[in-house]
């Protein structure tokens, strides 16, 4: 800083030929040391940074010493007799090697060793002369170091089982245990039991970190997911009654279906182990029926949509690149292993919704999908798949979420956006071409419907504000 202000004084004196004036260098000297001062805060920032995860890492050695110390105290112990201080402060009881001499011990190789109660300091405070360390030969000949007085110790393990423990497993743990006095096991102690649970009713909803989980079968039945369980609950009478599909082993993130053949298809969370996140397709009336499992995607299945026919199903994956996936299901039933019609990558940002386009035919499927900072069009055609992304025009703020979109018998999509916006595309285009601004609050959820009786089709709207 020093030698900066020098030179700016030199270069000052030099241009004018006159004294500098102290406010003028003032003024220079503050905004030459500005890019210094602002690395000395960055440096003092990583610093303190460094500093505490100096004191993390001295803690967590810390922390280690610790966990040494006890297991070589609980080493130095085993030869001596334990006594546990249970909630009724029972003691072990003695096995025939805890009840040897407490002065020595010997083993079958002749060998003495002093035990606890043989190490313990003297009363008058005299210095105790420890054991000296010999070679002694082992049956293969090779030597190993021993205490000239002591024989090798065994493991934990061996003297807690010589002392009549039982290693018992706990879920996926196993601990020691010492059973009551003359306990004897019965013989089927290890079978499992011949009894099963049931499962009798859901209670509960997830409206959390699931999207469109929740849809009317009919007019008196409702389909829902809830953990790793999808229920169909029949809601007409007065007592409402459940039936469950527990095709999965874990969440369920997503939820299809199409009313008129029943198929409901539902997405996972990547399980534990080696098996990946897969589809279940199964059917509403009849959930115990043994579903159409499909394996593609990584980390989880997070959006679903049935094609208008319900032979064709497109998912998503929760890997980086948004997979998304075609399957043909009448095919996929047929085949030894269900493979997807293409599988190519989607968006980087997530997405929040698969919507099928109601004209679609068998030979040409369109469908949108809608999510973060994303909106996509596509078309599988001739063997063939084309996405192209939406464009909204010169509408100023470019919307972060696209909430929810829907076709109407047309063919036109109404996509609801964060900003307040219901944009509303052409058959087949994926240029918006004109827009309508929701009142006072952001749109969520959208659908385009017809009444019974109407001619003409709605468009009803969820807002932010909890008003239809």
């Amino acid at each position: 800083k020093k030698q900066k202000g020098e030179s700016i004084i030199h270069k000052y004196k030099k241009k004018s030929k006159k004294r500098i004036k102290m406010e003028e260098f003032k003024e220079l000297f503050a905004e030459a040391i500005k890019p210094y001062e602002e690395r000395m805060k960055q440096l003092e920032e990583n610093d303190k940074l460094q500093r505490a995860e100096i004191t993390t890492l001295k803690l967590a050695i810390d922390e280690l010493h610790r966990l040494v110390e006890t297991l070589q105290s609980t080493a130095s112990s085993n030869s001596s007799s334990r006594t546990t201080a249970g909630r009724t402060g029972i003691t072990r009881p003695q096995t025939a090697a805890s009840r040897r001499t407490a002065a020595t011990r010997d083993d079958d190789s002749g060998v003495t060793r002093p035990t606890t109660a043989s190490r313990t300091k003297p009363a008058d405070d005299k210095k105790v002369t420890r054991t000296t360390s010999s070679r002694l030969t082992g049956p293969s000949g090779s030597k190993r170091t021993t205490a000239a007085n002591s024989t090798p110790t065994r493991t934990k393990t061996e003297d807690l089982a010589a002392e009549g423990a039982i290693e018992a497993d706990f879920g996926r743990s196993s601990y020691w245990v010492f059973p009551p006095t003359d306990y004897k096991a019965a013989e089927n102690a290890k079978k499992k039991p011949e009894d099963t649970i049931t499962l009798d009713w859901v209670q509960g909803y997830n409206g959390r970190t699931c999207r469109k989980n929740l849809y009317w079968i009919d007019e008196s039945r409702v389909v829902f997911s809830i953990a790793g369980t999808a229920v169909v609950m029949d809601v007409s009478g007065e007592t409402y009654t459940q039936k469950f599909f527990t095709g999965h082993n874990e969440d369920i993130t997503s939820l299809a279906l199409h009313r008129e053949s029943g198929l409901c298809a539902t997405g996972q969370l990547d399980p534990k182990g080696a098996e990946t996140p897969y589809i279940c397709v199964w059917n509403v009336n009849n959930p115990d029926e043994e579903p159409l499992k499909l394996y593609k995607h990584e980390r989880s299945v997070p959006c679903l949509g049935f094609s208008s026919c319900g032979n064709f199903l497109v998912s998503t994956g929760g890997d980086n690149d948004h997979t998304i996936c075609l399957w043909n299901i009448p095919e996929c039933r047929e085949a030894k292993t269900a493979k997807p019609v293409f599988a190519q990558n989607g968006e980087k940002a997530n997405i929040h919704g698969i919507e099928f386009d109601c004209t679609s035919t068998a030979d040409k499927l369109k469908w949108v999908t809608h999510g973060e900072k994303s909106l996509k069009f596509w078309t599988y055609e001739g063997g063939k798949v084309e996405g192209k992304k939406g464009t909204l025009g010169s509408t100023g703020e470019m919307p972060k979420h696209y909430y929810g979109a829907s076709y109407d018998k047309d063919g036109n999509c109404y996509v609801a956006t964060d900003i307040g916006l219901v944009y509303i595309f052409s058959a087949g285009s994926n240029a918006a071409k004109s827009k309508i601004k929701y009142p006072e609050t952001v749109p969520l959820s959208l659908r385009v419907f017809k009444a019974d009786g109407e001619e003409t089709e709605s468009l009803l709207t969820a807002g932010y504000d909890g008003k239809f």
